[in-house]
C-alpha cells in the first residue's frame, strides 16, 4: 500500500521536460545526423534530382500499360472444307491435344470456311515464352489431319501492336501510282528507330491475268489442267549436275524462267502433227493489279470521300511512341519536301496514339499544379510561407526519386503511372505535413529549427513510418488481380510504393535538415506566433471538439446514439449498391476524339452491295459539323488498337470518325453517336453498330450472353428467343448474334465410276472448278525485284447460277468435253458461317451495348424474363462480358482489401504492441465507405470499378488519423500520466490540426482528378467524399471505442502502479 501511495504522489514531469528528454534522445538517433549536416544534405538532393531527370527522360512513353499475357492461337488452312468439316476433322484434334496444357484458363476456337482458329489463353502467372512453346509443342503432336489440311501453326499474341498512327493518302492519282506512292512511303516509314513494321491497306497488287478462253479449251481439246501444267513446266530452273571438261569442274544448271510477261506467250499447251497452240492462241494475257476485293477512302474536312490507301505505323516492344510519331511526321513533310509525295497527293493523320499520351500529360501537369497550388495555400494558411515552401520542394523531389525507382523496375511512362502519380501527390505531402506540424509545435515551445525538426522525428517518426507503411499495404494486394486487369492495373501499386517509399526517405531524411536550413533566421525563436488558419479555424475548432466529445464520452446513451446511427447509415449505404439504386459498370464511356461505325450485311453480299450501304452511311455523316474526317474501309477492318484485330470479309465495312478536339464542339463524342444510331436506323439492307470507346482495358461486351450445347438447330432457336428478350429491354442497343447461315453451299458429290469413264481425276476437276469460280495462281514471275502472281481464270462472267455450274465444261485427257453434272450429284444446303466452340463445347455469342442504363441491371431484367422461357433441351444461356468481368474484378478487389487489412493490422499490432487498439482502428474502415457510397450518390455516379479502387485504396488512408491519434492518446497515458478521459479530450486538441490539415491536402490532391479524366473521377470522388466523412467520424468514434476496449485497463493499471 505504501508503495502504491508513493507512485501516486510522484510528480508527472512537465510536457517542457518530456520534450527536452525527447530532443536529447533524438539526438543520438542516426537520422539527425543529416539535421546537423545540412550540406550533406543538399547534395542527396542534388542527386536525386539528376538520378530522376535522367530517368525520366529515358522512360519508353506509351499510352496504356503493357499487357503481357500468355495467349496463344492456333491456325489450320483446309482448303474447300466446309465449317462443320473443319470443325470435326481438324479443329477438335487440335483442341483435345491442347486441353492438356498446364495453367490453361480458357480455350476458345472458330471453325469457318477452308480455315480452323483454336485460342488458348493461359493463366496470367504462366511465363509467357516457355508456355508458348509448350503450345507449339502440342500442336506438332497432334496426329490424324486430313492430308489436303496444311500443317498446323501456333503462335503468340501481343495484345501491345497495335499502330501508334496511321497515314491516310488520297489525291488525283492511278491506282498503280498509289500503289506506288504508297510502298515507296511503307519504305521509309519503316527505316524509323522503334518501328516494327508498317502495314498498308486499300492497294490493289500487281497482277499477271490469264484469261483462258472456254469455248477455245473445248475446240481444241485442251484441259486447263494442261494449260496450268504448261505454264509450270516452262517456268522453271533446275541444275543438272556436274561436267568435267580436262582438270575443271562445271555446273550445268537448265535455265527456263520467265523473265517477260511476253514470254507467257510462246509457252506451248499443246503439240500435235499439225501444229503447236500456244497460250496467246487460247488466253488474253495482261499485266495490271488484282481484282479489288476491297474499298478504302478518305473524307476530309466535310468533303466528299475520295480513294486513299492507309498506313499503319506498329512500334516494337519498348519503343517511345511520341518519338516514333514525331519522327513518321518529319519523314512525311520531307518527303512532301523533296517531291516523292506529289503536290496532286495529300497525307493525313486519321489516327494518332501520341495525342492522348500528350493530353494526359498536358491534362497531369495542369492537375499537378492545380493541387501544388492548394496544397501550398493551405500549408501557408496553417503553418508558414517558409514551411510551405518546404514541403512544395519535396514534392518534385519525391517524384524524381519515384521516376528513378520505376527506371529499375523497367515500368514505362503511360497514362496509369501519371495519374498514379498524381494521385499519390495528396498522399506523400501527408508525411511532409505530420513533420512540418511537428517542427511548427517545437518552434512555438521556443526550440530552435535544428532541435525543432530532431523534436518532430522523434515525436512523429513511428506514426509516420506506420501511416506510409499502412497505406503502402493498401496497394500492394492489387497484385492479386488475375488476367488482363491485374496486368493492367499492377503499375498503380508499383507507382504508389515507390512514390510514399521516396516520400518517406524524403520525409525523414531531406525534409528535416532543408527545414532546419530554410528556417534559421540568425536570432534565437521564442515564441512563433499562431497562423491564420490556427487562429481562425483550429483554435475554434477545438474549443468546439472539447465540449462535444467530453459530453459524448461522459454519456453512455450518447455513445450507443452515435455507434448505432453510424451502423444503420452503413447498411444503407450497402444497400444502395445491393439493390441497384447506384448502378454497378466497370468502366465509364469517356469523350474521345473518334468512334468507330460498323457496318455488316448479309453474308455473301459481294463488294458492291456493300459499298452501296456504306455511301449511305457517309452521307449522314457528313451532316455532322463536329467531324472533322472519317476513314472508310469496305471488305477489310483495321486495327484501331481497340484491343481487336483487323480482318477482311466483301460483305463488312468499318469507318473510324474523328472528331474535332474537345474544345472545338459542343456536344461529347457519345452523345454525337447516340445522335447517329437514330439516324441509321432509317437505313434498311445492313445492320449498322456505333462503338464508342470506354476508359481502362479492354473488357467484355457490356452485354453478353453464350448459348452453349450440342445441337446447331437448338442454340440457334435459343439464340433468336434471347435476341427477342433482349429487344425488349430497355436500354439494350446494338444487339448482334455470331450465329449467322454462310451462303448456300453448292455442294456436290463426285461419282468416281463416272469419273474414271472419262479418265478424269478428283484433282483435275477440282482444278477446272477453282479457274471457273475463282481462279488458279499457276506459277509467278519475278519483275523489277518482285515475285508477281501469274492467275489463270476463264474469261466472260463468274459462275452465277447452280444451272451454269452445272453446264461447266471439263476436258479430259482424250480431249472430250464432260459436263460437271455428268460425273457428280449436286445438292444446295445452308450451313454456319462459322462454328464456334468455348471450353470446347459449341457456343454462340450475343453481343450488345447498353445506353441510359447499366450492364447489371440488364442482367437482373434478363434473368427474370429468359425464367419464364422454354429452351431446348441441353441448351444453356450464361450471361458473361461485362457483367463477369464486374464480379470477377469486385472479388479479387475484395481479396486484395482483406489481404491489406491484414497487413495494417499486422503493423500496427507491431507499432502499439497491442490487439484491442488495431482492432478499433480498422473498425473505422466501414466509416470509408460510407461515405464512399453517399457522394457516389449525391453525384450520380455509377459505381465502377476505379470506385471499388478507392474503396481499396481508403482501407490505408483513413486508419492514418486514426493512428495519429491513439498514438498521441497512449502518450498521454504513459508519459504525461494524465487520466483516460483527459488523455482522450487532449489528444483530439492536439491531433486536431495535423488531421484536418493532412485530410484536406488528400482531398486537394485527388480533387483535379474528378475534371481530368472520366476513369480517375470514380476513384477520386471516392478517395475525396471517403476520407472527409472518415475523418470527421473518426475523431468520435476513436474516443469512444478506446474508452469502451482499454479504459478499464488503463484504470486497473494506474490503480495498480503499472503506470
Amino acid at each position: 500500500m505504501q508503495e502504491q501511495n508513493n507512485n501516486q504522489n510522484i510528480t508527472p514531469p512537465s510536457e517542457g521536460e518530456i520534450n527536452r528528454k525527447k530532443i536529447e534522445d533524438g539526438s543520438k538517433n542516426p537520422l539527425s545526423f543529416f539535421i546537423r549536416r545540412s550540406r550533406l544534405t543538399v547534395l542527396i538532393v542534388v542527386g536525386i534530382a539528376i538520378w530522376g531527370a535522367v530517368a525520366g527522360l529515358s522512360l519508353p512513353q506509351e499510352a496504356n500499360p503493357e499487357v503481357k499475357i500468355p495467349f496463344g492461337v492456333v491456325t489450320t488452312v483446309f482448303p474447300g472444307a466446309s465449317p462443320t468439316d473443319v470443325e470435326e476433322l481438324v479443329t477438335n484434334k487440335i483442341e483435345k491435344k491442347v486441353e492438356n496444357l498446364d495453367k490453361v484458363k480458357l480455350i476458345t476456337s472458330e471453325s469457318s470456311l477452308s480455315f480452323s482458329s483454336v485460342f488458348v489463353e493461359f493463366e496470367a502467372s504462366a511465363d509467357l515464352d516457355k508456355s508458348i512453346q509448350d503450345l507449339k509443342d502440342a500442336v506438332s503432336e497432334v496426329r490424324g489431319l486430313p492430308n489436303e489440311a496444311e500443317d498446323p501453326e501456333a503462335m503468340g499474341i501481343n495484345f501491345n501492336d497495335f499502330p501508334v498512327v496511321t497515314f491516310s493518302v488520297v489525291g488525283d492519282l492511278t491506282d498503280i501510282e498509289l500503289k506506288n506512292l504508297g510502298e515507296t512511303i511503307q519504305k521509309e516509314l519503316e527505316s524509323i528507330s522503334g518501328v516494327s513494321n508498317v502495314s498498308v491497306t486499300g492497294i490493289r497488287e500487281r497482277e499477271i491475268s490469264v484469261k483462258v478462253n472456254p469455248g477455245e479449251l473445248e475446240r481444241l481439246g485442251i484441259s486447263i489442267n494442261q494449260v496450268v501444267g504448261a505454264m509450270q513446266a516452262a517456268n522453271i530452273s533446275l541444275p543438272l549436275g556436274d561436267v568435267e571438261v580436262g582438270e575443271l569442274s562445271y555446273n550445268v544448271t537448265s535455265s527456263g524462267k520467265f523473265n517477260s510477261v511476253e514470254d507467257l506467250n510462246n509457252v506451248v499447251v499443246k503439240s500435235s502433227p499439225a501444229g503447236s497452240v500456244f497460250l496467246s492462241d487460247v488466253a488474253k494475257i495482261s499485266d495490271g493489279l488484282r481484282e479489288a476485293k476491297s474499298i478504302s477512302r478518305v473524307s476530309l474536312d466535310g468533303g466528299q470521300p475520295k480513294p486513299a490507301i492507309s498506313l499503319q505505323i506498329f512500334k516494337r516492344t519498348g519503343g517511345n511512341i511520341i518519338e516514333i510519331v514525331d519522327a513518321a511526321k518529319e519523314k512525311i513533310e520531307n518527303l512532301e519536301t523533296e517531291g516523292v509525295i506529289p503536290v496532286t497527293a495529300q497525307v493525313e493523320v486519321t489516327n494518332d496514339v501520341s495525342q492522348f499520351i500528350r493530353q494526359d500529360f498536358t491534362t497531369l501537369r495542369n492537375s499537378g499544379l492545380q493541387t501544388i497550388v492548394i496544397i501550398f495555400i493551405l500549408l501557408t494558411l496553417a503553418l508558414s510561407f517558409r514551411k510551405a515552401v518546404t514541403a512544395i520542394l519535396s514534392i518534385p523531389l519525391v517524384f524524381m526519386m519515384a521516376l528513378g525507382i520505376l527506371s529499375l523496375t523497367g515500368s514505362t511512362l503511360n497514362s496509369l503511372v501519371l495519374f498514379s502519380l498524381v494521385l499519390s501527390m495528396g498522399l506523400l505531402v501527408d508525411t511532409i505535413i505530420v513533420l512540418l506540424e511537428g517542427i511548427h509545435d517545437g518552434l512555438k515551445q521556443g526550440f530552435s529549427p535544428s532541435e525543432a525538426s530532431i523534436y518532430s522525428l522523434q515525436t512523429y517518426i513511428w506514426p509516420v513510418l506506420a501511416g506510409v507503411l499502412t497505406t503502402i499495404s493498401a496497394f500492394i494486394p492489387m497484385f492479386l488481380v488475375s488476367g488482363i486487369m491485374g496486368e493492367f492495373l499492377k503499375t498503380l501499386p508499383i507507382t504508389i510504393a515507390a512514390t510514399l517509399g521516396s516520400s518517406l526517405f524524403v520525409g525523414l531524411v531531406i525534409m528535416p535538415g532543408i527545414a532546419a536550413l530554410l528556417l534559421r533566421t540568425g536570432r534565437k525563436v521564442d515564441v512563433e506566433k499562431d497562423t491564420i488558419f490556427e487562429k481562425y479555424l483550429i483554435h475554434r475548432t477545438e474549443a468546439l471538439y472539447s465540449r462535444f466529445i467530453t459530453r459524448i464520452i461522459a454519456s453512455r446513451s450518447l455513445k450507443r446514439r452515435f455507434v448505432g446511427v453510424l451502423a444503420g447509415l452503413f447498411v444503407v449505404a450497402v444497400g444502395l449498391v445491393a439493390l441497384g439504386i447506384i448502378p454497378i459498370q466497370l468502366f465509364p464511356v469517356i469523350d474521345v476524339d473518334y468512334f468507330t461505325v460498323n457496318i455488316e450485311l448479309l453474308t455473301g453480299s459481294p463488294l458492291e452491295s456493300s459499298n452501296k450501304i456504306t455511301i449511305e452511311v457517309e452521307n449522314q455523316i457528313l451532316e455532322l459539323s463536329e467531324v472533322k474526317n472519317f476513314v472508310t474501309n469496305i471488305g477489310v477492318v483495321l486495327n484501331t488498337g481497340e484491343g481487336g484485330v483487323g480482318g477482311s470479309n466483301e460483305n463488312t465495312a468499318q469507318i473510324v470518325v474523328n472528331l474535332t478536339v474537345l474544345n472545338e464542339r459542343d456536344r461529347k463524342s457519345f452523345d454525337i453517336a447516340a445522335d447517329l444510331r437514330e439516324k441509321f436506323e432509317g437505313i434498311a439492307g445492313a445492320t449498322i453498330t456505333v462503338s464508342e470507346l470506354t476508359a481502362g482495358p479492354p473488357t467484355g461486351a457490356p452485354v453478353e450472353i453464350r448459348i452453349t450445347g450440342n445441337d446447331f438447330i437448338d442454340i440457334d432457336t435459343a439464340a433468336g428467343q434471347v435476341v427477342g428478350l433482349l429487344e425488349e429491354i430497355d436500354g439494350v442497343i446494338n444487339i448482334e448474334s455470331d450465329s449467322k447461315l454462310s451462303p448456300p453451299e453448292f455442294s456436290f458429290e463426285l461419282v468416281h465410276d463416272n469419273m474414271g469413264r472419262y479418265g478424269l481425276t478428283a484433282a483435275s476437276v477440282a482444278t477446272g472448278l477453282r479457274a471457273a469460280v475463282e481462279g488458279v495462281t499457276a506459277t509467278n514471275i519475278t519483275l523489277d525485284g518482285d515475285d508477281i502472281d501469274v492467275v489463270v481464270t476463264f474469261s466472260g462472267s463468274k459462275i452465277s447460277s447452280v444451272e451454269e455450274l452445272k453446264n461447266l465444261g471439263i476436258v479430259s485427257p482424250s480431249g472430250q468435253v464432260v459436263k460437271l453434272d455428268q460425273i457428280a450429284r449436286f445438292e444446295i444446303s445452308p450451313s454456319l458461317e462459322v462454328v464456334r466452340h468455348r471450353n470446347l463445347d459449341r457456343v454462340v455469342n450475343i453481343r450488345g451495348d447498353v445506353e441510359g442504363t447499366s450492364s447489371s441491371v440488364v442482367k437482373k431484367v434478363f434473368e427474370e424474363k429468359i425464367a419464364e422461357v422454354n429452351l431446348p433441351k441441353n441448351v444453356s444461356a450464361q450471361f458473361g462480358g461485362e457483367v463477369e468481368d464486374i464480379q470477377q474484378s469486385f472479388t479479387e478487389l475484395w481479396y486484395s482489401m482483406i489481404v491489406a487489412v491484414i497487413l495494417i493490422l499486422f503493423i500496427m499490432t507491431v507499432q502499439f504492441d497491442s490487439f484491442k487498439q488495431p482492432f478499433i482502428i480498422i473498425l473505422t474502415l466501414p466509416l470509408a465507405v460510407i461515405g464512399v457510397v453517399f457522394g457516389t450518390f449525391i453525384l450520380g455516379l455509377e459505381f465502377g470499378f476505379a470506385t471499388f479502387l478507392g474503396v481499396v485504396a481508403l482501407s490505408g488512408i483513413v486508419v492514418n488519423d486514426a493512428i495519429i491519434l491513439i498514438d498521441r492518446i497512449n502518450y498521454n497515458l504513459k508519459t504525461r500520466k494524465l487520466k483516460i478521459s483527459e488523455s482522450i479530450v487532449e489528444a483530439g486538441n492536439a491531433r486536431l490540426e495535423p488531421i484536418i490539415m493532412t485530410t484536406l491536402t488528400t482531398i486537394a490532391g485527388v480533387t483535379p482528378l474528378a475534371f481530368a479524366d472520366a476513369f480517375w473521377r470514380g476513384l477520386s470522388v471516392a478517395v475525396a467524399f471517403g476520407i472527409a466523412f472518415a475523418t470527421v467520424l473518426t475523431m468520435v468514434l476513436v474516443p469512444i471505442l478506446y474508452l469502451k476496449f482499454e479504459g478499464k485497463a488503463w484504470m486497473k493499471k494506474r490503480v495498480s502502479g503499472e503506470i
